[in-house]
C-alpha cells in the first residue's frame, strides 16, 4: 500500500477514534453528570450534587423534603433522586441545554429550567442554577422572584417524578396543567396544610383577592397574577390555585390520585363545585 494511503488511514483512524471517545466521554457526562461536581452528599433516596460545601445545613432540608414526599400516597422510595445546584457550574449548565434539547426532539417534552428528566423510564433529576442558602431554606436568584422556599421547590420538583412514575410519560404528557402542577404543589405544601390554623377556606380567599381570571389554566398563566403564599414567597397564583382544586378533590371530596387523574375530573366542574362550598360557608 502506497504510504500517502496508509498515512490517510493513519490520520483518519486516528481522528475517528478521537471523536469516538468525545461522544462516549459526552453521553457519559449526560447520564452520570455527578462527575462534574466537587460534593456530593445523600439522605435515603435524595442524593444531592454541589461544588459548595453545604455542610450540615442541607441534612434538615432533605429532612423536610423526605417527610413531606412521605405524605404522598404515590411516594416510590426505591426512584432515586437526584438534586444538582448548577449555578457555580458553567459545564454542567452548558451540558444541561443539551441534555434538554435532546430530551426534548427524542419524546417531545421539554422541561422547565429548574427541572430536567433523565432517560426513561424515570424521571430523577432536579436541576437548580439558583443559589443554594441553607441557613434560611432559600433557593436565591437575581431574576424575580429574589428567593424561593428550598424545601417546598425541592419537593415539588420531586414530586413530579412520583407523577411520571405512576403514570407514565404517555399519560402524564396529558395531565392538564392544574394536575400536573397542581399535584406537586400540594405534596410541597403538606407541611403548612397539617398545621393546626391551616384552612382551605383562606387559600380560597387568598385566590379571590387577585386579578387571575378564573378561566381553564394553561403554561401562559405563569407571570399573569402573584400572591404571597404561606411561605411568604411572591408565587404565581394560577400554581397556588392548582394546588387548592387538587387539594379539594384529593381531601374534601376523598377521591385518589388515581381518580383526580382521569380525564372525567375536569378543571370547570371542580373549581364550580370549589366556589359553591365556599360561598355556602361549607369549606
Amino acid at each position: 500500500m502506497h504510504s500517502s494511503v496508509r498515512k490517510t488511514l493513519k490520520v483518519a483512524g486516528w481522528s475517528f477514534g478521537t471523536l469516538f471517545l468525545l461522544l462516549c466521554i459526552f453521553l457519559g457526562l449526560l447520564l452520570f453528570p455527578g462527575f462534574l461536581f466537587a460534593h456530593r452528599l445523600e439522605h435515603g433516596n435524595l442524593v444531592v450534587y454541589s461544588n459548595q460545601d453545604l455542610g450540615a445545613g442541607i441534612d434538615p432540608i432533605l429532612r423536610e423534603v423526605d417527610r413531606r414526599l412521605a405524605s404522598s400516597e404515590i411516594n416510590a422510595p426505591a426512584i432515586s433522586h437526584r438534586i444538582f445546584f448548577g449555578h457555580d457550574a458553567p459545564v454542567f449548565g452548558a451540558l444541561q441545554r443539551a441534555r434538554t434539547e435532546i430530551f426534548f426532539r427524542t419524546i417531545g417534552m421539554k422541561p422547565s429550567p429548574t427541572y430536567n428528566a433523565s432517560w426513561p423510564p424515570h424521571i430523577s433529576h432536579v436541576v437548580t442554577f439558583d443559589v443554594p442558602d441553607t441557613a434560611h431554606d432559600a433557593l436565591r436568584r437575581s431574576a424575580w422572584p429574589e428567593k424561593l422556599n428550598m424545601t417546598h421547590i425541592l419537593t415539588h420538583e420531586v414530586a413530579h417524578t412520583l407523577v411520571l412514575a405512576k403514570l407514565a410519560i404517555p399519560n402524564t404528557a396529558r395531565l392538564p396543567m392544574w394536575k400536573a402542577e397542581g399535584y406537586p404543589e400540594y405534596v410541597a405544601m403538606s407541611a403548612i396544610r397539617s398545621q393546626p390554623g391551616y384552612s382551605l377556606r383562606a387559600s380560597v380567599a387568598r385566590i379571590l383577592a387577585t386579578d387571575l381570571p378564573l378561566e381553564p389554566m394553561r403554561y401562559d398563566c405563569i407571570g399573569q397574577s402573584y400572591l404571597e403564599d404561606e411561605n411568604e414567597d411572591s408565587w404565581h397564583t394560577c400554581y397556588y390555585l392548582a394546588r387548592v382544586l387538587v387539594e379539594y378533590v384529593l381531601d374534601r371530596k376523598g377521591l385518589s390520585f388515581g381518580e383526580l387523574a382521569q380525564p372525567s375530573i375536569s378543571e370547570s366542574e371542580t373549581l364550580r363545585e370549589l366556589l359553591r362550598d365556599y360561598y355556602a360557608g361549607a369549606l
